[in-house]
């Protein structure tokens, strides 16, 4: 259903309306600002999944290899995160990562920065949030790869003069990759459509944007501005708070659209 509309034509003030156009996508792959936003998603996607596979393939493999009778224990904690509301994850990060935060009273506490550091409304909390939201898919993935790896395998190359580093590079490192490609796969997916949070904005909720309204676009831009993706069009962005009085007020009403809007209404008048 969202294929065909894409094609469809779109008139500020009047919607979705008849006809085919691939104008949409000529101007998504022409257009530097969906470019820009489209690389920026794609950039991002990539970080967090490097980051989530750098902290999460140690942990998975003790979790893998341990026979420690906490082992059950480490592994719930590992998931404890995907049992927390959302936004008591996110609030939890404000706090951490907030100027006044412990992670910011810490760093200055052992002179690392001289004031307080900016790790919200940024990448730096973007990167952070997104981490600590899709790491346990990734370890999760990776504790399955790791044990159907046999260790005799493994032992066969120590027998035969391996050092521990070198049978994990050359055993256990390539005998886990599909674990390995499976879980980045998962991340990057779900990093590049993740819901947008309280960490991704500033929060300018009930303020009307400055300037003139922006012209309204069909096809709705991919907005990384914050921690997650939020996918809005400009003019549903304009709409959600009202448009201040005076100059821009009211908004230019095309030919094209005044004619459809009175044949949609015909009983209406509609003034340009």
């Amino acid at each position: 259903m969202l294929v065909p509309t894409s094609f469809r034509p779109y008139v500020p003030l009047v919607g979705i309306t008849g006809g085919f156009t691939a104008r949409h996508y000529v101007k998504l792959l022409t257009d530097s600002y969906y470019l820009e936003i489209i690389g920026r998603t794609l950039a991002l996607g990539l970080i967090v999944t490097g980051s989530t596979l750098a902290i999460g393939y140690p942990v998975a493999f003790f979790l893998a290899r341990t026979r420690s009778r906490w082992r059950n224990w480490l592994t719930i904690l590992v998931v404890f995160p995907l049992l927390l509301n959302l936004v008591v994850r996110t609030f939890g990060w404000i706090a951490l990562l907030a100027q006044n935060g412990l992670v910011n009273q810490a760093l200055q506490a052992l002179g690392v920065v001289d004031g307080p550091v900016k790790l919200l409304f940024n990448f730096a909390g973007l990167l952070i949030g997104l981490t600590h939201i899709f790491l346990p898919f990734m370890v999760l993935v990776l504790i399955g790869a790791i044990q159907n790896i046999p260790r005799d395998v493994e032992d066969a190359a120590r027998v035969l003069g391996a050092s521990w580093g070198s049978a994990f590079w050359r055993v256990t490192l390539p005998l886990s990759a599909p674990g390995i490609l499976s879980g980045s796969i998962l991340v990057f997916v779900l990093t590049i459509v993740a819901s947008q949070t309280l960490v991704s904005g500033q929060g300018q909720t009930g303020q009307a944007p400055a300037g003139p309204p922006p012209t309204p676009r069909a096809s709705a831009p991919i907005e990384l501005t914050g921690n997650w993706v939020s996918i809005v069009t400009e003019d549903w962005r304009w709409r959600m708070v009202p448009p201040p009085k005076g100059d821009y007020a009211s908004v230019p009403i095309t030919p094209e659209a005044k004619r459809i809007a009175e044949q949609n209404q015909p009983h209406a008048s509609v003034e340009p």
